[in-house]
């Protein structure tokens, strides 16, 4: 008799940088090229963005779903609407390589996403009865702890993923986890198994720090600017960390006025 291919891999990456998300996936499928049984190239990874098929009539922005209302969509309440890019991802998985073996499929999301889209909810439903899921990897899982400061409350919601999907592997990735952090994740995410902690080094060899003290405002503004103009004329990139949005468009505009 035929053996009957393995089952297709579904790694689920929660990330809160949408941009990082699409840069990763284009990363992947620059690496790693696939030839469906049709002889047709085919792509590894994918990003869903947007708030298609909301839980609520709002945008991505909109009412967030209570917790409740989140574990009844995940387990089967929500519908699968023909046509939709869940859909299309539904066929990819569904497809084989040409010896017959299963293709692996890397989906990357946004916590909000995730948190308000049924039709992504019935695709991971669909793909978690057909055994199809590998793994759940959320990115930045800092972000769940309402003592951080980088908390973002629709992480806080995905616990209703380890509620309804008990049986897959969580890994949760960040560089800031205090022992104390840890401790919090599992009991937010409702992890009650002892997790498998590894923790690097926060020394990286590539990376330089240094410090100015500024008196005010605008002295910070100027020596943010001074070192962004430097970096440019040394041809090198710059990334600039703001506690805020806002403060992040103010920037913005003061290096566009230069």
């Amino acid at each position: 008799p035929t053996p009957k291919p393995a089952p297709p891999k579904l790694t689920l990456v929660v990330m809160p940088l949408v941009a990082l998300a699409w840069e990763q996936a284009d990363e992947l499928n620059s690496r790693i090229p696939y030839l469906a049984s049709d002889g047709l190239p085919r792509k590894v990874a994918h990003v869903l963005d947007g708030a298609s098929q909301s839980l609520f009539a709002g945008a991505e922005d909109g009412p967030e779903p209570s917790r409740e209302e989140l574990i009844r969509s995940l387990s089967g309440q929500a519908s699968l609407p023909r046509g939709s890019p869940e859909d299309h991802l539904l066929e990819r998985l569904q497809e084989t390589l040409p010896g017959g073996d299963a293709m692996s499929t890397v989906l990357f999301v946004s916590p909000e996403k995730l948190v308000r889209s049924r039709a992504l909810h019935a695709l991971l439903r669909i793909a978690y009865e057909e055994g199809w899921w590998r793994c759940v990897a959320i990115d930045e899982a800092h972000c769940v702890d309402e003592h951080g400061l980088e908390f973002r409350h629709d992480y806080r919601l995905l616990g209703a993923l380890t509620a309804v999907f008990a049986e897959l592997t969580y890994m949760l990735l960040t560089a800031t986890a205090s022992p104390f952090t840890v401790q919090s994740l599992c009991i937010t995410l409702g992890i009650e198994t002892d997790p498998v902690v590894v923790r690097g080094t926060t020394r990286r060899e590539q990376t330089a720090y240094s410090c100015t003290v500024c008196e005010d405002g605008p002295q910070k503004l100027r020596s943010v600017t001074f070192a962004v103009e430097a970096a440019h004329r040394g041809g090198k990139s710059t990334m600039v960390y703001t506690n805020s949005r806002r403060g992040t468009e103010r920037l913005a505009g003061s290096f566009r006025e230069v």
